[in-house]
C-alpha cells in the first residue's frame, strides 16, 4: 500500500513540476490540493451536519425584506454592468432593443 501511495505521489509531482506553472508555486493553496480539499470537506461538513443540528430547534430566519432589497440591488447592477460593456448602448439609435 505504501509504495501505491508513493508512485501516486511521485507522478503527481512530476505532472506539477512539468505542467505548474512556476509563477503561481509560491501562491497560497496553489502548492497542494490538500488545503483546498480541506476546506471543501470543513464546509460540507458545516452545511450539511453542524448547520442542521444547530437549527434543528430553532425558528427560520425573516429575511424576505432583506432579500427583496437584495435582488432589487442586483438587478440594478446587472443592468449597469450590461449597459457599460454592451458595444452598442441600449438606448441608442443604432440600438435593436425596442422599448
Amino acid at each position: 500500500m505504501a509504495a501505491i501511495i508513493r508512485v501516486v505521489e511521485d507522478r503527481y509531482h512530476g505532472i506539477m513540476d512539468a505542467l505548474g506553472d512556476p509563477r503561481v508555486a509560491d501562491w497560497p493553496l496553489m502548492d497542494s490540493p490538500f488545503p483546498t480539499l480541506a476546506m471543501v470537506v470543513v464546509y460540507l461538513l458545516s452545511v450539511v451536519i453542524i448547520g442542521p443540528s444547530i437549527m434543528a430547534n430553532r425558528k427560520p430566519f425573516a429575511l424576505n425584506k432583506i432579500l427583496v432589497v437584495y435582488n432589487a440591488f442586483q438587478v440594478l447592477y446587472s443592468a449597469i454592468m450590461f449597459y457599460e460593456v454592451s458595444p452598442v448602448p441600449p438606448l441608442s439609435p443604432r440600438s435593436v432593443v425596442v422599448l
